[in-house]
């Protein structure tokens, strides 16, 4: 049996995780699908993150249920943080 390989979070090895160009170079990779998490804002959109607080991932600080898109939108989420 072959084994399935999911890109965790898009290619998070070498781009920001749960961004788009960590996807779309993820897809150009021999990967069999994309895993992410989706969490609803504060305004009821849905948007990726794996972490609920924004804090791991951006320059900003706060949860991600408690925050609007436009909100989120002002935060720099290119950025690596581990």
């Amino acid at each position: 049996m072959k084994p399935i390989i999911i890109a965790h979070r898009g290619w998070s090895g070498r781009y920001p995780e749960n961004t788009l160009p960590a996807f779309e170079k993820a897809l150009e990779l021999p990967v069999d699908g994309l895993e992410f998490d989706l969490r609803r804002t504060a305004d009821g959109e849905i948007v990726i993150s794996h972490e609920a607080d924004v804090g791991m991932h951006s320059n900003g600080t706060g949860l991600i249920k408690d925050l609007t898109l436009k909100e989120l939108k002002k935060l720099d989420f290119g950025i690596k943080k581990k």
